[in-house]
């Protein structure tokens, strides 16, 4: 940390972490500390840094223990007078019902310099993500967006019948809301919806009139947070709801993956309708040894193949090979083997294609696979990680080879990881993706005592190695995915989803 500390109030946007711009992700990557909220989703933290200090300081309503916004902005200023780059990470967006103004007046007031990031807020998000669009031309040419914090009172509007009210905060005053509404000259059969936990996977809309809404939300049970939306712009939710109709919708799912490789995997669960939780488990290094690999690489002539088991292990091996004054005019001689499509994928971003590939992505295909392609007595060369466990080099030992595996790569826990995995799993998660059993260790060591938070949470593994790997931690695996791909750990999770419905 370096003296001038300054502090970006960031908004998050409402639930989903798709919703928070570009700025907000870049800050956060940046950022010595992050002081976040209750309702920012858990999967931002993702985007810190390795050594930012995470600082959660949500309040709620209903605890008597939470941070005072005095404590809040007393903490903000404490750490941004240290010399810290501070991200105040908010719900929604700062100056939208978010005490945002006051937290930058009590900024400006102590001379620390600050910005302002905004964010999605959930008024209009919240609406969109349920059907319901804030305006429509022949319905609504007007928005007014209210606190239910207090009484709405404002003027009656003669033009409430082209209007569309949204109301934030409103739960616990929801009766007082609706009285308001219909003195400011609402009618009572107005159409109107609540959406609770709007833009998450909790996310429930449910579909009254104004004069009903009320008494249909105790009824069902409608907590906060909700927004409460009236106008003739309810209407069109029958007809253009998308949300709801997606396969994994009302799925809150945690990703263990590696920072860099999990974008894939996000992407897909987001277009299937689930939530994302993307926690790192696991971080990667160069060995600080290279003495197993490097008389290998200086005698690569010999060897007939050259496994690969994971794009990590592409990646670390082109780099030492670069560093060691060599490219991939050194493989010319030998077969290029990967056990799937993504490890193909990192060959080629290093102009190089695959030789061999099997058609189950596992290490029993891809021994038989090299095996149909090399006569025994051959060498094969295996680049790989520090704990990869010896099947791959033993069943090609079987069928007549000499193996010689090599660490291109070290494989260590994510970064605040047991902060980041305890804020998923009070935040709710359904399900657990487990991609290794480095990140099933790693999860269940990181957690510690704390584990116990893991019972009737569901694990889905990415195969047979990383359910292994999770049975021998305590894990019991509900589902385990047919390919170690994207997609099947996609189809595995529907697969979930169906059978808990």
């Amino acid at each position: 940390m370096t003296e001038g500390g300054f502090v970006h109030l960031v908004g998050g946007g409402p639930g989903d972490p798709g919703l928070i711009t570009v700025r907000g992700i870049r800050l956060l990557r940046r950022a010595d500390v992050i002081l976040y909220d209750r309702l920012v989703n858990p999967s931002l933290l993702a985007e810190a840094g390795p050594h930012a200090e995470l600082i959660d300081v949500g309040k709620s309503p209903d605890e008597q223990d939470g941070h005072t916004q005095i404590e809040i902005t007393a903490l903000m200023l404490d750490r941004a007078r240290t010399g810290a780059t501070v991200v105040r990470l908010k719900g929604g967006d700062p100056f939208l019902f978010g005490r945002g103004g006051e937290e930058a007046s009590a900024l400006a007031e102590a001379g620390i310099g600050f910005d302002i990031v905004p964010g999605v807020t959930s008024a209009l998000a919240g609406p969109a993500y349920a059907g319901i669009p804030a305006t429509d031309r022949p319905r609504a040419s007007a928005v007014r967006v209210l606190t239910g914090q207090g009484a709405p009172g404002v003027e009656p509007s003669p033009g409430t019948e082209r209007e569309t009210a949204i109301v934030l905060m409103g739960v616990k005053t929801l009766a007082h809301v609706v009285e308001s509404l219909q003195a400011d000259g609402w009618p009572a059969e107005a159409p109107a919806a609540l959406i609770e936990q709007a833009t998450t996977a909790r996310q429930r809309t449910t579909v009254a009139t104004l004069g009903t809404i009320a008494d249909a939300a105790s009824t069902i049970g409608v907590n906060a947070p909700a927004i409460l939306i009236c106008g003739h712009v309810v209407n069109l939710r029958e007809r253009i709801a998308w949300l709801e109709k997606r396969p994994l919708f009302g799925c809150r799912i945690m990703v263990l993956r590696g920072e860099t490789r999990a974008r894939e995997l996000i992407s897909l669960f987001d277009e299937a309708g689930a939530e994302v939780v993307h926690v790192p488990a696991v971080s990667f290094s160069r060995p600080t040894d290279w003495s197993n690999a490097d008389p290998k690489l200086d005698d690569l002539g010999r060897f007939h193949c050259i496994a690969f088991t994971s794009a990590n292990g592409v990646d670390y091996f082109m780099d030492r090979l670069l560093a060691t004054g060599r490219d991939a005019r050194a493989l010319f001689r030998a077969l290029l083997a990967v056990i799937g499509p993504a490890t193909a994928a990192a060959l080629n971003r290093h102009g190089l294609s695959a030789d061999l590939m099997p058609d189950r992505y596992t290490a029993t295909a891809l021994a038989d696979t090299i095996a149909a392609r090399s006569a025994p007595g051959d060498a094969v060369l295996l680049p790989r990680g520090n704990l990869a466990d010896n099947d791959l080099p033993r069943m090609l030992q079987e069928r007549g080879f000499v193996t010689a595996p090599i660490t291109v790569y070290r494989t260590l826990p994510g970064p605040n990881l047991a902060e980041r995995a305890q804020a998923a799993i009070e935040w709710g998660v359904d399900a657990i993706i487990l991609t290794s059993p480095s990140t099933a260790r790693n999860l269940v060591n990181a957690l510690g005592e704390r584990a116990a938070a893991l019972d009737g949470i569901s694990f889905i593994s990415a195969g047979p190695t990383t359910s292994r790997g999770a049975e021998e931690v305590g894990l019991h695996i509900a589902v385990e995915a047919a390919a170690h791909t994207a997609s099947g750990i996609i189809e595995a999770t529907r697969e979930w989803a169906r059978g808990r419905r």
